[in-house]
């Protein structure tokens, strides 16, 4: 048997023998061939020494034989194992594409609610809100400082009403929310109860009041009030300024018949929660609206009593009109933020709400420029490489 054919041989023993069911595997002939590639290496030093050229050249021939065998065989090893890596890095990949939800998730909310509660980012103050109410009542506050003299307490209620209800004349000038330093970012929260609340917790809230023709009452639930008038000679300017605690917040309560609006909050946090009734806990203050996933133009719609939970928040811009009551529609908070979101969870089961932010898969998949810039890489990879089989098989032509 020539040395070609016994390379043939020992070939198709190393595919086969698994098939067959030999009881020696493909490795113990590997070994096997390698060892004797190694006697024949021994053998044909020997021949030379001996002055045998020929018979070391049948044993080199061998051994050259051998040599191309073994590493064709670990040629088939290398495609077989990277295949089954690239088969592996591709169901890793798609695992990872449909479980994974890159953050954070850039939404457009618009959103209608009884209750809302803001953790402020940065201090928020406005110096021409220019609200004309009915009336303001003021709680938990430290000083209020009114014509003719000033009041301090550790906690100050006082309510400032018009005396023409015919032409209110009771008007919210400047509000201002700062966080305070022992107890870090400030809450503001706004709700509707007949009238419009707006509370600070842990923070500081001040403001300025014009009044031309009210009446001042402090301390209106107790039976030493004061009472103090203000003609319509000259307005009057009353400046308020509250510290609230975690759990006593500063308030402001007013009367108003029209709708109003609060821009240019920076938050971090959203609820919309309220107290249930009968004391059962908390329930949804969402009354409806969507949230718009950016990424892939997606929207969610909301319904009354849906729980929506938005891990931190990053503004870009953020307004809330409150809209009172009006024939069958309830009064009613409208809320519209532009930013982004650590995670955006909804439901009705409020200790079990998916995330329903989109997924790799998903984000690529809308992704137009990703496609084209990745659809051109291949293209010119596959363009390179045809062209370097083709100038490979015009040099050996």
């Amino acid at each position: 048997m020539t040395v070609p054919e016994q390379l043939r041989v020992v070939w198709t023993r190393l595919l086969t023998c698994k098939r067959r069911g030999s009881a020696q595997s493909s490795s113990g002939l590997r070994q096997q061939l390698q060892g004797e590639r190694r006697r024949r290496r021994q053998a044909a030093a020997k021949h030379l020494a001996a002055g045998d050229a020929k018979a070391a050249e049948q044993e080199l021939k061998w051994v050259a034989l051998a040599d191309a065998l073994l590493k064709d065989t670990e040629q088939h090893r290398s495609r077989l194992t990277a295949t089954l890596i690239f088969a592996l890095g591709c169901l890793l990949a798609l695992s990872i594409g449909l479980a994974w939800r890159p953050g954070p998730v850039p939404v457009v909310l618009e959103l209608q609610a009884t209750d809302i509660e803001l953790t402020l980012d940065r201090p928020w103050g406005t110096e021409d809100l220019d609200l004309t109410v009915d009336a303001v009542d003021f709680g938990n506050f430290q000083q209020l400082r009114a014509p003719g003299g000033g009041i301090s307490a550790e906690s100050l209620s006082a309510r400032l009403e018009s005396l023409s209800l015919a032409k209110p004349s009771v008007i919210l000038r400047s509000l201002a929310v700062s966080g305070s330093d022992q107890e870090g970012p400030a809450s503001l929260r706004l709700w509707w109860q007949d009238e419009l609340y707006l509370a600070v917790f842990a923070g500081r809230l001040t403001g300025i009041v014009q009044a031309d023709n009210a009446r001042l009452v402090v301390d209106p639930e107790q039976d030493s009030e004061q009472v103090t008038r203000v003609d319509g000679n000259r307005p009057g300017f009353f400046e308020i300024d509250g510290v609230g605690g975690a759990q006593n917040p500063a308030e402001l309560v007013l009367a108003r018949r029209a709708g109003w609006g609060l821009k240019g909050l920076v938050v971090t946090k959203l609820q919309l929660r309220r107290d249930a009734p009968n004391a059962a806990g908390l329930e949804s203050s969402l009354l409806g609206g969507d949230v718009h996933l950016r990424d892939t133009d997606r929207i969610l719609k909301l319904y009354p009593g849906d729980w929506l939970k938005l891990g931190r928040l990053d503004t870009e811009r953020l307004s809330i009109e409150a809209v009172p009551a009006a024939g069958q529609d309830a009064a009613q908070l409208r809320l519209r933020f532009v930013g982004k979101v650590a995670r955006v969870e909804t439901g009705l089961d409020r200790e079990n709400l998916p995330n329903r932010a989109p997924r790799l898969l998903e984000y690529l998949a809308h992704q137009q420029t990703l496609a084209l810039v990745w659809g051109s890489v291949i293209f010119l990879w596959g363009l390179f490489v045809g062209l370097r089989a083709w100038l490979g098989l015009a040099r050996l032509g």
